[in-house]
């Protein structure tokens, strides 16, 4: 039941999330999305920041493009980086400091 919890936790966020917005913070970020065991890009993932670790303060939002990378503009400091595509498992939040 924990894994239906948290799957409809995610699949909320991402749902309110409107057509996707790179951000409004002074810093370009790209994240770039690949498959851990071959390093190959995976693109069309939806991926969001945060500034909690629990996911509840979205600052931007969009999609990984065909090389698996988004770019976003973000303000200094610590993020949480949520990833989901269907077909993959991620370890959510990763977690990146913007300088």
């Amino acid at each position: 039941q924990a894994g239906w919890i948290v799957g409809q936790r995610l699949d909320a966020k991402v749902s309110a999330m409107s057509s996707g917005s790179p951000g409004a913070g002074a810093n370009e970020f790209t994240y770039t999305l690949t498959e851990s065991g071959t390093g190959d890009p995976i693109p069309d993932a939806d991926v969001w920041a945060t500034t909690d670790p629990t996911g509840s303060v979205v600052v931007a939002s969009g999609r990984t493009n065909q090389t698996g990378h988004i770019t976003f503009y973000l303000d200094s400091g610590t993020v949480y980086i949520w990833r989901q595509k269907s077909g993959f498992n991620f370890a959510n939040p990763d977690t990146e400091v913007i300088a």
